[in-house]
Parts: C-alpha cells; structure tokens; sequence
C-alpha cells in the first residue's frame, strides 16, 4: 500500500489575480498558488492539489468573502464540463483578463513591444 501525503489546507488566502484556464492567482510564503473554483477577490481556504518548490496548484474548499466580481454562471453545467471556465466573473472582468492574457502573451513569448490599447 501506498503512502498517503498529509492534506494541506491554507485558511483564508486571498484571491490576488488571474491565471490561464480557468484558475485564479494567490501568493501564499512567497510562492504562486494556482487556484480551482475562486475568482480574484475571494478569500478562500484552500486545499494543496500539487505543490512544487516555486508554485502549487489547489482548489478553494470554502469561500470567506466573495469577489464583488463574482456572478452566477449562467450555464447549468458550469463547473462540470470545462468549456465555460470564467462565467462566475463578470463579463467586463472576462474581457479585461483576456485582453490581459493576449498582451502577455505577445510580449513575453513573441518578444513584441505592443503599443497602450
């Protein structure tokens, strides 16, 4: 039989910005923790699904105070199926993350100096 690793749960982090799929960003001892199931805003306990030395990947387990960014998702299978991972963020918040997402991408990885939109 195997070794099971201990549960981690860190209580009440804060939810600080946003990552690529769907996941959200919080800083917990100086290292990048990518978060299921919270939007920037939120303060969450948050249970370790993998940590590594320099980020960790967890789902939030119980939501403390919600993101005034925060929305009902519209689709009944919200959660389930992948295909609508930020409709629990407002749509203006959704368009500024992926503008984001673009910019970032086209200057860290294209090498491109992109002018202020």
């Amino acid at each position: 039989m195997g070794r099971r690793k201990k549960d981690i749960v860190w209580p009440e982090v804060p939810i600080t910005g946003w990552a690529s799929k769907g996941k959200a960003l919080a800083k917990v001892e100086g290292m990048a923790v990518f978060v299921q199931g919270a939007v920037p805003g939120d303060v969450a306990d948050l249970r370790v699904m993998k940590q590594r030395k320099k980020y960790a990947e967890a789902k939030a387990i119980r939501l403390h105070t919600l993101s005034p960014d925060r929305v009902e998702p519209f689709c009944a299978h919200f959660g389930v199926c992948g295909g609508c991972k930020w409709q629990d963020l407002a749509y203006e918040k959704q368009l500024a993350f992926k503008h984001q997402e673009v910019v970032d991408q086209l200057e860290r990885l294209g090498g491109l100096d992109l002018p202020e939109v």
